[in-house]
């Protein structure tokens, strides 16, 4: 059986790709991921631009669901313009 270990020239060849890699990595963490994340933190807080958030839990959405007159409205419109607007579109061009 071999040994699996990366021979000096393995390990240099690793690291070549890490490097090609980073900047999309880095990118992706910037850009992508730490939004994601934001946005996961920010949605469990009563957050105003002039005031530090503060950590409510679920409580934004238990009023979505149980209080908002306008989110249940929001995804039937949402939903037709995916079914019927969205295809037309299509067709038509």
């Amino acid at each position: 059986m071999r040994n699996k270990r990366l021979s000096r020239e393995g390990r240099r060849e690793a690291l070549t790709g890490f490097l090609f890699a980073s900047p999309w990595l880095v990118g992706f963490l910037v850009f992508g991921l730490v939004p994601i994340l934001l946005s996961m933190y920010y949605s469990l807080c009563r957050y105003d631009v002039l005031r530090p958030p503060m950590f409510i839990g679920l409580e934004n959405y238990r009023y979505l669901f149980t209080e908002s007159s306008t989110f249940y409205k929001s995804v039937y419109n949402t939903l037709y313009y995916t079914v019927f607007r969205v295809p037309l579109v299509v067709l038509g061009s």
